[in-house]
Formats: structure tokens, C-alpha cells, sequence
């Protein structure tokens, strides 16, 4: 799983400052991002930060195929526990050109977010790009992370960012650099 949490700003793109998230009505989750929550246990937490997290069907299809996997089991409890609202997204034929590049999970976690005007929370690479050049505000998992932090929600975020990237979450050393100096770690 690659991934580009970068949290910078991008100044394209005003009001996108992805290191400081406002507590919004909705935020639209991708599935990496829900694995990651729920290997280092901030799911919840998650929500207390960013609000409603809406989950597309296909995403939590997704994360729910195996529960043996890392994560799945607090993520099925999260849903049970009424943390995500999950939707059925249909994507149309203008935006059917992102299933071609992204996986299903993905286009429609930026379907959702584009007919809901919220931001969307996604770590792939390319997908953050697809959603960035759609116009949406995008935050990763690292860019949680720092929030948390800085809400004083976790004491640290070096320690999470060690239980990704134990799990094979691939994590560039550029963006582990770059929060633990957001963080002052």
C-alpha cells in the first residue's frame, strides 16, 4: 500500500491547510486510511476530530472482505458502534473515467465527497491527486495523526507512524520527517 499523506498545504489550492483540520459536518473515508485508524486504535478518536465519516459502500465491502487482516476486526466494531455511516454510491458516466485509473473505493470515496462539498480522506497517492485536481480538500492518515496531536488527543505520533510502517504500511522517510517536525517529535 503506497502511500502520500503529505500534510503541506498546497498553495494552488487555498484552504486546504490538511495539517490543521476544522472539525467539518462529513468527511468521506477511503480504505487505507480506516486500516491504518485501526491499527494504531485512533479510529474513534478520528471521529471526535473531523466529525461525520461517511464510508462508501465499496470501501467498507473493502475493509470487511477478510477479517483476519490487521485492523478489520476495531473497523467492523466502529461501524457496530455507529462511529461511519455507510453509502451506496453510483457513479455516472462522466465520472466513470476514474474507475479506469483508481480502484472502486477510491473514485467513489471522490464521488461521494464531490457531491457532498466535503473533504475526503484518502492516502493513496494517486487518488489524493485525482481528488485534489476534482477540487476536494484531502487529508491522509499522517495528517490525523498531527491533529490529534495537536487537540491533545495522542501524547505522540512517532509511535503510531512505528506501527504502520511494522504493518508494511509504506510511509515515505520525507513524510515521516516531515510530521515528526510538524509535531516538534
Amino acid at each position: 500500500m503506497s502511500s502520500d499523506n503529505s500534510n503541506q498545504s498546497n498553495p494552488k489550492q487555498p484552504n486546504q491547510d490538511r495539517s490543521n483540520p476544522k472539525q467539518t459536518n462529513t468527511i468521506i473515508a477511503d480504505t487505507g486510511p480506516l486500516i491504518a485508524l485501526a491499527l494504531t486504535q485512533t479510529l474513534s478518536l478520528t471521529c471526535e476530530i473531523l466529525g461525520n465519516v461517511i464510508v462508501p459502500n465499496t470501501v467498507y465491502l473493502e475493509a470487511m472482505a477478510d477479517l483476519s487482516r490487521p485492523g478489520a476486526k476495531r473497523i467492523l466494531k466502529s461501524f457496530e458502534m455507529k462511529h461511519f455511516k455507510v453509502e451506496q454510491v453510483s457513479i455516472d458516466e462522466k465520472d466513470q473515467l476514474m474507475v479506469n485509473v483508481l480502484d472502486q473505493g477510491e473514485a467513489e470515496a471522490i464521488v461521494l465527497a464531490k457531491r457532498n462539498k466535503s473533504p475526503v480522506l484518502m492516502d493513496e497517492r494517486l487518488g489524493r491527486k485525482v481528488a485534489k485536481q476534482a477540487g476536494l480538500s484531502v487529508i491522509g492518515t499522517c495528517g490525523v495523526f498531527i491533529a490529534l496531536k495537536k487537540k491533545g488527543k495522542i501524547k505522540a505520533v512517532a509511535p503510531l507512524i512505528d506501527v504502520l510502517t511494522n504493518a508494511g504500511y509504506r510511509l515515505s522517510d520525507n513524510l515521516i520527517k516531515q510530521v515528526k517536525l510538524m509535531v516538534g517529535e
